[in-house]
């Protein structure tokens, strides 16, 4: 299972039968993760 957190909670799960591999973890990156980020706002 991969996953991110944030303060408000979970997000961006993606689960995969096996071990994870650097093909596995990029696709997670590209497909699951990147959709769900927010700009930052720096003040």
């Amino acid at each position: 299972m991969l996953s991110s957190l944030r303060l408000d909670g979970s997000t961006a799960c993606m689960t995969n039968e096996g071990a994870s591999d650097t093909e596995v973890f990029q696709s997670y990156v590209r497909e699951v993760l990147c959709p769900t980020l927010r700009p930052v706002i720096w003040s």
